[in-house]
């Protein structure tokens, strides 16, 4: 089963190119291209192709068959199995649709079908449920979509198999991400948690600044600079302090910030804080010389961050870091020059209908040297 599972895995990432692979042949020229190709004396250098994602090849048997075999996945939430098989009918969405046919042809071509289970309940329960399961040996379900703090951060790692000597899985393929694979490892060696495109939530789930065109331009800035800024490695957080502090307008003229007003940045007092830590880049560990980790935190780039987050998010007026009351309609309806948030706050329904042009850029470096 191990090695079916695997192999299931790899396709799964593979298959986003499958669907979107197209046989068509390319276009006859007409005769007047062909006419001039036929005159032409002067040699034309052309460049070397890229190597796409359609390029890649996975290394399943091409005879391999399942025999109609059920796979169990275990999952939490319904935004979990979209990501997986697009919740099992297409809406006329284009990703979600994608995602459906994605699941649909990895079935077919290895004879099999999948049997989805959810859970609901807190991310804890889920955890405690799944390693209930797997210890009581019901194999129910051969595959979780599980979240890190139900698996990873309780210290779940012996639930699951070692996949890093698996013929079928190879994290150097472009669907797999390689980095956080490794990173995830307890000793840097062995494989027991998977991330790639396989998740749509790996990306949706990503962190977004978002930046009213309008609003800057009314300020005097030019949007695309700030695309150039980030190119240029020169977006941090102190540079958002001074454009946001400068974008505050008290709508309403009774001295108080609050709804009615303009605000240069709205941060949610969720996990979203957790992206500034992240794009901060302080070190929390290091790896000994057998893999393992050990604390190596960097206190010194800590207080600097913590100082930096303060500044921008308590001791600035017209920023605003509080409770959900705050919700992105607040910069859907054109009230915030910025709003930290996440990528998928781009399909809501009051994103899509926003009157405002906005950008999308990353979350800020903590400075220049970063």
């Amino acid at each position: 089963m191990r090695r079916l599972i695997s192999a299931l895995l790899a396709l799964m990432m593979l298959a986003p190119v499958l669907a979107a692979c197209s046989d068509d042949p390319a276009l006859p020229a007409d005769d007047s291209t062909a006419d001039a190709a036929a005159e032409t004396t002067v040699p034309v250098e052309t460049a070397p192709a890229e190597t796409a994602r359609a390029d890649a090849k996975d290394n399943l048997p091409e005879d391999m068959n399942l025999g109609g075999k059920s796979i169990g996945i275990l999952f939490i939430s319904a935004a979990r199995k979209n990501d997986f098989d697009g919740g099992g009918e297409e809406t006329g969405d284009t990703v979600n649709d994608a995602v459906l046919q994605r699941t649909r042809n990895v079935e077919e071509r290895l004879n099999f079908t999948f049997e989805l289970t959810e859970i609901a309940g807190k991310w804890s329960e889920f955890g405690k449920q799944m390693e209930q399961n797997i210890m009581a040996g019901d194999d129910l379900w051969q595959m979780v979509i599980t979240p890190g703090n139900a698996s990873i951060g309780s210290g779940r790692d012996y639930l699951f198999q070692d996949l890093s000597n698996n013929k079928y899985i190879d994290p150097s393929q472009p669907w797999w991400w390689d980095e956080p694979i490794r990173e995830m490892s307890l000793d840097g060696r062995k494989i027991r948690y998977l991330i790639g495109d396989i998740c749509l939530s790996n990306y949706t789930t990503t962190g977004a600044m978002y930046f009213n065109k309008n609003l800057l331009i009314d300020n005097n800035y030019n949007p695309d600079e700030l695309y150039q800024m980030v190119i240029d490695r020169k977006w941090t957080y102190d540079k958002l302090q001074e454009m946001s502090s400068s974008m505050y307008d008290d709508l309403n003229g009774d001295g108080q910030v609050n709804a009615g007003d303009t605000y240069g940045l709205v941060v949610i007092n969720v996990e979203l804080i957790r992206h500034m830590e992240f794009t901060g880049n302080v070190r929390h560990y290091s790896r000994d010389e057998n893999g393992y980790p050990y604390l190596d935190y960097d206190k010194e780039r800590a207080v600097l961050l913590i100082d930096t987050l303060n500044k921008l998010l308590y001791e600035t007026k017209g920023n605003e870091y509080r409770d959900a009351s705050i919700e992105y309609t607040t910069f859907a309806g054109g009230s915030a020059a910025f709003y930290a948030g996440r990528l998928s706050y781009a399909t809501t329904a009051a994103f899509r209908e926003m009157e405002d042009d906005y950008g999308i850029i990353p979350y800020p470096m903590l400075d220049l040297e970063q």
